[in-house]
């Protein structure tokens, strides 16, 4: 081996895990502290705690062991990548506009489109059925009010 190759993917991975860790353990310091009387097993703090602790120390693994790798050549973007990011984009645009429920609908259509799938009448029935479990849940059964758009006449 010639030397150290710090360009591994999975270094500048670790190093992100460990930085964010580090920060989101720090927020944790911050919780309140639940009363002795009241506290039954872990504090509301320590949980997340060794949520974070797992990750951190899975990154370090992560690190330690891409030491001695030498970094892969980078994979070819497709051009799908280009394209998918295009709709999803338009779809953030056209979001605030339309309302969730047709915003999502017309772009698991167009995305399902994209992607090659030309069974249309499935397509269609499962961006509408998805679209309306959403509404379904979040707005009838949870209460949650979500953007409508121009076409809120139609969901009721």
């Amino acid at each position: 081996m010639r030397g150290q190759d710090w360009r591994h993917p999975d270094l500048a991975v670790a190093a992100v895990v460990v930085a964010f860790g580090v920060a989101a353990f720090v927020a944790t310091l911050g919780f309140d502290r639940v009363p002795e009387a009241l506290m039954e097993g872990m504090g509301p703090e320590r949980f997340p705690q060794l949520v974070i602790g797992t990750m951190v120390l899975l990154a370090v693994l992560l690190g330690v062991r891409a030491l001695g790798l030498s970094a892969p050549a980078p994979p070819r973007i497709p051009p799908m990548f280009a394209a998918t990011l295009a709709l999803l984009v338009a779809a953030v645009v056209v979001f605030p506009h339309l309302g969730l429920v047709p915003t999502m609908t017309a772009a698991m259509v167009a995305l399902g489109a994209l992607w090659g799938e030309r069974r249309w009448h499935l397509l269609v029935g499962v961006a509408l059925a998805f679209g309306l479990a959403v509404h379904l849940l979040f707005v009838r059964t949870l209460g949650i009010t979500l953007p409508v758009g121009p076409f809120g006449f139609l969901l009721g």
